[in-house]
């Protein structure tokens, strides 16, 4: 589960948040750099530029800051699932549409955050860190579940989870193939899995079709 964050004092002014903000940046950059062990809370102070009294004053240590940083990302992903689903509330995108309106942000923050999130699962002491994303992958096949069953009406319930589910896990399993050891975007890589996801889906759709002989989801 994305783990909860325990912070010694919400913020209750917008300054307040800016100041996490910093200190999760910082802590973000310092981590990538240094490795978690090798990294001080004094040293994530020292790069945000404020008082390590005032980093204690939200996080009571450097574990707790590593919570919040995974957190965020997994919030930031949350995020733009909403906005891809709230940009097409008729369900009027292609799977072409739709696979790169999802990936490509999808794919970018988590080579952006792929460290902090391998960080945390190599962690043991800190909890289910396997476990961080399932609250979100969970959600994401919730919403891809419902759109197949009303793009394809004739498949069963068993049929359609599997589908979705073969989908979704294969993105989540090559996502670390997607970036580089310096966090970027490999082109190459997104091209593929998207050629192969394409290749599932209008298999799917086909077999659909000459089933039922409706329009799949393609249609």
């Amino acid at each position: 589960m994305v783990p909860d964050v325990p912070l010694r004092r919400q913020p209750r002014q917008p300054r307040g948040q800016r100041r996490i903000e910093a200190i999760l940046d910082a802590a973000e950059r310092v981590f990538a750099g240094m490795g978690y062990e090798a990294t001080s809370t004094n040293q994530i102070a020292a790069e945000a530029d404020t008082s390590i009294g005032s980093l204690y004053q939200f996080f009571p240590n450097k574990e707790a800051i590593l919570r919040a940083l995974v957190a965020r990302s997994q919030e930031r992903m949350r995020e733009v699932l909403e906005g891809v689903f709230a940009s097409d509330p008729r369900d009027e995108l292609s799977p072409d549409e739709l696979l790169d309106r999802l990936l490509d942000p999808l794919i970018a923050l988590y080579a952006r955050g792929y460290r902090m999130l391998a960080l945390f699962v190599a962690l043991p002491r800190i909890g289910d860190g396997a476990q961080a994303g399932e609250p979100l992958v969970a959600e994401i096949i919730w919403r891809l579940d419902a759109r197949l069953a009303r793009r394809m009406p004739g498949l069963s319930a068993e049929r359609r989870e599997l589908s979705v589910r073969m989908i979704v896990e294969t993105v989540r399993a090559l996502m670390p193939l997607m970036t580089t050891a310096e966090g970027q975007v490999r082109p190459e890589a997104v091209t593929e899995l998207k050629r192969m996801l394409r290749a599932y889906i209008a298999a799917g759709t086909t077999a659909y079709q000459l089933r039922t002989g409706q329009a799949g989801i393609a249609g």
